[in-house]
């Protein structure tokens, strides 16, 4: 059987999650760094907490191999909070970033 989806099929996809499940999850971060008003999500140093959410992130926004991050980019714009964090994150993240091979999502 052949799971393969058009370039359509597969962009309809992207945007569908985009616009919803991503969304919302960018929506949640957002606010919880409100609230917080810290530099990551627990507080002003890195938790665990940041590690699990900073591989999620690296897999969809930060690999350039996978295509949703370029979907996803103009789309951060919205929350300023959350771009924060994610610059955060590569800096405390950055010799894990540097060293870690290039991978398909």
């Amino acid at each position: 059987m052949d799971h393969s989806l058009s370039d359509e099929e597969r962009n309809t996809k992207l945007s569908e999650l985009r616009d919803g499940r991503i969304s919302m999850y960018f929506r949640f971060l957002d606010k919880t760094l409100e609230r917080t008003n810290t530099a990551f999500i627990a507080g002003d140093e890195l938790t665990i907490a940041d590690i699990c959410i900073s591989a999620l992130l690296y897999t969809n926004i930060i690999n350039e191999m996978n295509p949703m991050g370029a979907i996803l980019k103009p789309d951060l714009e919205q929350f300023p909070r959350f771009n924060a964090y994610l610059a955060n994150l590569k800096k405390e993240l950055a010799d894990v970033y540097a060293n870690r091979a290039p991978a398909p999502y």
